[in-house]
């Protein structure tokens, strides 16, 4: 499960699924809609499961507040 989709993390992600297909293993990715790493992931042989992601802080939670 990746919130990013683009840069760094859709490509080593994208990698590490090209990996894992290639030594016989089923990848699966969980990642929102957009960007590259749906279809990259998809294309390196992963089973792709979308989700929708939002970016907003959690209740309670704040500056000096730990979880």
């Amino acid at each position: 499960m990746v919130q990013p989709v683009e840069g760094g993390v859709a490509r080593v992600v994208t990698d590490l699924v090209r990996a894992q297909s290639a030594a016989g293993l089923r990848p699966v990715v969980g990642c929102p809609r957009g960007g590259q790493l749906a279809d990259a992931a998809r294309a390196a042989g992963a089973e792709v499961h979308l989700w929708r992601a939002g970016r907003a802080p959690e209740e309670g939670r704040g500056p000096g507040r730990s979880p």
